[in-house]
């Protein structure tokens, strides 16, 4: 089974990278969230994030563990891409979006994901820098927060 969800991405080509930044809304996060819980059960086994008007396609499927890499490996595709993310990173998604529903707010605005494996059957040599953005997160610490934090006073 596979799921679609449309939303805002935004696709920006540099020479030897793509950044695509999805913007969450609040309605976003919770069918996003059950997504990603149904891919890392096993219960799909493809979640589709589609821009608003079509015209790109990210594919996120749970990468096999015979695949064995840290973030995940990216296939450039016409009109998108497929990502094979791991158990790990997966996890880590879901660490963010979770807390984020329970708490109404982000500890950051976003979560990004370097993806520098590519695959070898891939139409592009570039990697992905993939950004979730979310509408609502605290304010960065000041110095003085963060140095007490970090026991520097």
């Amino acid at each position: 089974m596979k799921r679609l969800l449309k939303l805002p991405i935004n696709i920006q080509e540099f020479d030897s990278q793509i950044l695509a930044s999805v913007e969450l809304n609040h309605e976003a996060v919770v069918p996003l969230c059950m997504d990603l819980v149904l891919l890392r059960e096993n219960m799909i086994s493809t979640v589709t994030l589609s821009s608003e008007d079509e015209s790109f396609r990210l594919q996120l499927e749970l990468a096999p563990p015979s695949l064995q890499v840290v973030r995940g490996e990216v296939l450039w595709q016409v009109g998108g891409l497929l990502l094979s993310i791991s158990l790990n990173e997966l996890e880590y998604w879901l660490q963010f979006f979770l807390r984020y529903y329970r708490d109404q707010i982000g500890e950051v605005d976003h979560i990004d994901s370097d993806i520098t494996y590519i695959a070898p059957r891939s139409n592009s040599r570039k990697s992905l820098l993939l950004v979730f953005r979310v509408p609502n997160a605290k304010p960065p610490l000041d110095e003085e927060e963060l140095r007490r934090r970090l026991g520097l006073c």
